[in-house]
């Protein structure tokens, strides 16, 4: 299809987010146009495990210590708000969405105590039901943990999947998608224009979803954004006997540094370790054709002493390359001085808990609708909070 010289939306980005967006303006009647690259990293959510977790990297203990109490727990909100969105998009384009729950393992006895006062905090705030792990299923998860509590609203996304499916019902709905070396912003007459080489397109408004590739398309994300690296695995082989039996749940550990799950009785998916590449723990890397050989030692002593996974286990590996923000918060809504430019990116890996709720809050205002449930963007998302 060839590209327009202008449109009503330019969505900059093909990943999960920009898809999410450029699906449901196009779905609403507006004239979108979704810009994906041609070179760099792919989009991280290509690459992801799948695990669709109530919340954000750290523990609601750790955000309320970090944050306070009233924006901790607006967040834990807004997440929950996210797995319903998410939800119903996957149901509407009939896409597994499997309702396994989690396990939040605690590997030393400080994370199992912010645990307990975790789950004490989400059933307070009125957004989960954490139960404790019985003895028996603290065995099945993993060696030597500390405690484990379950939170029976996660589960697991066939991401592929939703991917292809939102490709193809922005397609049947009129969308435009340009696969492009290199796209930039700029603003003439008040208004975005995105420059595609030699090439401009004119639009109304502006969504930059772009991952690691948003300091290339805007100036303003150039010192708020940037990238890590993150890696994971898939083991193919059969557990010694003996060793914990594990479950198609995913287990969550670490504040998100280690998380995996068995999809199968002989695969185990895991990602994490990064702490292992010191002193970046992968910042600063956008090579995703290779992996780390220190990380990867490392997840294979961690998949070891805590799985027993044979260290000669036959699996495939992987890299991701996600953006992180300087504040550790993802950026969304219009940009300080480009209000017709809005931000969505930042997700640290881990979008599939808040990213649904940020695509239903800008789509809302692009198509002058309410805001769902009336409530707005809060100001700890908003790009503002970094001037």
């Amino acid at each position: 299809m060839s590209l327009p010289s202008r449109c009503d939306v330019a969505v900059l980005g093909g990943g999960l987010g920009g898809l999410l967006t450029a699906e449901a303006l196009a779905r609403a009647g507006a004239s979108v146009v979704l810009i994906e690259a041609a070179k760099g990293p792919v989009a991280a959510s290509e690459r992801a495990l799948g695990i669709v977790g109530l919340g954000w990297l750290d523990s609601p203990a750790r955000l309320t210590s970090g944050l306070g109490e009233r924006t901790a727990r607006g967040l834990l909100a807004w997440s929950a708000l996210a797995m319903q969105s998410l939800a119903a998009t996957t149901a509407r384009l009939d896409v597994p969405l499997h309702p396994t729950g989690s396990w939040r393992a605690s590997l030393d006895a400080g994370e199992s105590g912010e645990w307990a006062e975790s789950s004490r905090l989400l059933k307070s705030w009125g957004l989960s039901e954490p139960r404790s792990a019985s003895p028996d299923e603290l065995t099945s998860i993993a060696r030597g943990l500390h405690g484990a509590f379950f939170l029976p609203g996660d589960g697991v996304l066939e991401v592929g999947g939703l991917l292809k499916a939102l490709r193809a019902s922005f397609d049947s709905a009129g969308g435009t998608r340009s696969v492009q070396m290199s796209a930039t912003l700029e603003e003439r007459d008040g208004a975005p224009v995105v420059r595609l080489g030699e090439k401009i397109l004119k639009c109304e408004l502006a969504v930059v979803s772009a991952g690691v590739g948003a300091p290339e398309a805007h100036s303003f994300f150039r010192k708020c954004v940037y990238p890590v690296r993150i890696q994971a695995q898939r083991v193919t082989a059969r557990v010694t006997p003996g060793s914990p039996p594990g479950t198609a749940c995913p287990v969550i550990a670490r504040h998100r540094f280690e998380s995996w799950y068995r999809d199968s009785s002989t695969s185990l998916c895991f990602v994490g370790a990064r702490w292992a590449d010191q002193p970046e723990m992968g910042a600063g890397v956008t090579d995703d054709s290779r992996c780390s050989e220190r990380v990867s030692a490392r997840q294979d002593e961690f998949l070891s002493a805590r799985l027993g996974v044979p260290m000669d286990a036959p699996r495939d590996r992987w890299s991701g390359i996600v953006s992180y923000t300087c504040d550790g918060l993802p950026l969304v809504g219009p940009l300080p001085g480009a209000p017709k430019v809005i931000a969505l990116t930042g997700w640290s890996g881990w979008g599939l808990g808040l990213i649904a709720r940020a695509v239903d809050e800008i789509t809302s205002a692009m198509l002058g609708l309410p805001a769902p449930d009336g409530a707005g963007t809060p100001s700890w998302l908003q790009t503002r909070r970094l001037v």
